[in-house]
Parts: C-alpha cells; sequence; structure tokens
C-alpha cells in the first residue's frame, strides 16, 4: 500500500499528542484482562460493545451492547444484561431490547432511584432533517432487566447552525443533589453531509431526568487533533467521582487514516471540579498499547469506554477490544494506578 507523506505526518502527530508522558493516572498493563467474549446468542454473535456497571447488594450488574452482523456492511446492536461476583466472570446473560429492521440500541447507562432503574440508552433511527438520526432514550425498571416503553428524551434540535442539530448519543447521566446532568455526544446537522463531520462532547441539565434543556459544549474534537483529510470522532463520555469531590471524564477519540485503512483510538481524561468546566484532555490509553500486550485483540475504532471504582477502591477502565482476523469484538478491563 502507498503512503503518502500527509498520512505520515498526520499519523506522527496523533501519536505524540497521545503519548501518555502527563496522565495524572494510568493503566497497568500487567492487570489487562478479558472479561467477556461473543456468546452463542444471535444478538451478541460478534461480540460485546461498551458496558456499564453498578455495585447493587453484593452483586455486579452490568448492562451492555451486543453486536451482531456486520450485515450489508452495517452493524446492529442490541442491549444485554448480565451479572457477576467479581467483575470479571459474567453470567445470566439475558437480552433486553433488541434491534430490528434499520433500528439498533446502545450505550445503556443506568441510575438506581428510589425503587427504580432509570435506563438511558442510544437509538437510531429517527427523522432529524430529512435524514437518520441517532437519538437518546430512558425507560424505567422496577429490577432493572426489562426494557419497556421507552421514552424518547433528547434528539437533534433540527437546527443547522447547532452543534447536536443531527444527532445525540452515548448518554452518561449523574444525579447532583436536585439535577441531573446528562454528557452525551453530539453531531452537527449538515445540508449535504460531507466526509469528516464534526462531533463535540456536550452536556445538558435536566430536574425530572425526562426534559432536558440548556445544551453546552465541553469538548470539540477541534480541541484536541482535528484533520480535515481524514474522518475522526468523540465517543461514549464516562463520569467518575473522585473521593476529593472531583470528577473524572474518560472518552474516546479516534481517527481514520484512509491511507492506512486503519482507525487509530486513543481514550482521553479530563478533570472537573464542578462538573462544567473541564481541564485540557490528557490520554490515558492508546490503540498500540493494547496490540502490544495482547496479540488477539487491538483497540476498536469506538473503544466505548467506562470507568468504575469497585468496592475496594480500585478503578477498572472496561472498554472494548476487536480482534482484526474474524472482526469479532470482546469488553478488557484494565486497573487503572494514581487515579486520585
Amino acid at each position: 500500500m502507498k503512503i503518502s507523506g500527509i498520512g505520515i505526518i498526520s499519523l506522527s502527530i496523533f501519536l505524540i499528542i497521545c503519548t501518555p508522558a502527563f496522565s495524572e493516572f494510568q493503566p497497568d498493563f500487567d492487570t489487562f484482562e478479558i472479561v467477556m467474549e461473543k456468546t452463542n446468542d444471535s444478538w451478541n454473535s460478534k461480540g460485546p460493545a461498551g458496558c456499564f456497571i453498578l455495585f447493587d447488594e453484593g452483586m455486579y450488574r452490568m448492562w451492555f451492547t451486543g453486536r451482531r452482523g456486520p450485515v450489508d456492511n452495517r452493524n446492529y446492536f442490541s442491549i444485554g444484561y448480565a451479572d457477576s461476583k467479581d467483575g470479571v466472570h459474567w453470567e445470566n446473560i439475558k437480552l433486553l431490547l433488541e434491534c430490528y429492521d434499520y433500528n439498533i440500541f446502545y450505550s445503556p447507562c443506568v441510575i438506581f432511584e428510589g425503587d427504580k432503574y432509570k435506563i438511558y440508552f442510544s437509538g437510531y433511527y429517527i427523522d432529524i432533517l430529512n435524514q437518520w438520526a441517532h437519538y437518546i432514550a430512558l425507560s424505567e425498571s422496577t429490577k432493572g432487566v426489562d426494557i419497556k416503553s421507552p421514552l424518547t428524551v433528547l434528539t437533534g434540535t433540527g437546527n443547522y447552525n447547532d452543534f447536536d442539530g443531527r444527532n445525540v448519543r452515548t448518554p452518561f447521566v449523574c444525579k447532583n443533589e436536585n439535577k441531573y446532568i446528562m454528557y452525551y455526544v453530539g453531531g452537527k446537522a449538515y445540508k449535504k453531509i460531507p466526509e469528516n463531520q464534526e462531533t463535540f462532547i456536550a452536556s445538558v441539565e435536566s430536574e425530572d431526568g425526562k426534559h432536558w434543556n440548556d445544551r453546552r459544549i465541553i469538548f470539540s474534537e477541534n480541541d484536541l487533533f482535528h484533520d480535515p483529510n481524514h474522518q475522526s470522532w468523540l465517543f461514549s463520555p464516562s463520569i467518575m467521582k473522585n473521593e476529593n469531590g472531583t470528577q473524572t471524564m474518560l472518552f474516546s477519540y479516534s481517527f481514520y487514516f484512509k491511507f492506512y485503512n486503519k482507525d487509530i483510538s486513543c481514550i482521553f481524561a479530563s478533570d472537573s471540579k464542578d462538573g462544567e468546566n473541564w481541564s485540557k484532555p490528557y490520554p490515558v490509553l492508546q490503540y498500540p498499547e493494547i496490540k502490544n500486550i495482547n496479540q488477539k485483540y487491538s483497540m476498536t475504532s469506538i473503544p466505548y469506554p467506562f470507568v468504575f471504582q469497585d468496592p475496594s477502591g480500585k478503578v477498572f477502565l472496561y472498554f472494548s477490544v476487536y480482534n482484526e482476523k474474524n472482526e469479532n469484538l470482546a469488553l478488557a478491563r484494565i486497573e487503572l494506578k494514581n487515579f486520585d
């Protein structure tokens, strides 16, 4: 394959900004392990793509995205559930919401409040400005193991001038005192869709978890590294509250090099004292590092990071990895050290 000078320069710049020399915490590569691979279920026949975990009544409970396909060059995502005694070995796997036709469901986020589980997730598709678009929905459940009568709670604005005019997806919802804050990824609407569509990590607020307002941008992909000659995208914000009262957000940034025909992925982090003003993002984990320690898997084009502190106080990063040979996904985790 012929590689242009532009491709070499772009890759070099990307790897420089992704070198985790100044991270506030580091992954311990000796702790890397695969925690779930594909199952015999048709809706998860190509493996899990991201998860959300709660520790509830002495048990780890996980809501995750199962992948079927690709079919007709499309990936089909459904939402599943599993539980575990140790956060590594998962059982009682069941389907909660299955894809159908061109409709897919992915990236669940769960809050337990009162006597109900609020299950937020991404869906596709609805019509925005005569274009197919992603949206965010909510289903309430007494046991957390069913998704019924979901309510669409956030869509693109339908305005060409807005950062989330067309797409909203991958929600992460926090409850702070008397208000909810949702972190999500927004995408612009275009009259003529370009090859590279700019994405943003944003936040929105609500008093009841259903009606949202005050949309604001936190990061644009241009805040990290942006080359109009290549496709890039932000995805999957995940928030963790630290013991000192600060918050840390992890999210993925991916870059498609057309000259290499390869996605290069990195997981970034940012810190905040108030949940509104965030530090300059710093890299935590990148594509070559996983390939170097596990020959079977590398980073996916969208790693779907989820950060989780277990009951012992250890912090783990869960994320998706990819087998390039058979195109299967798997869910991995790695411990993060010096998280303070």
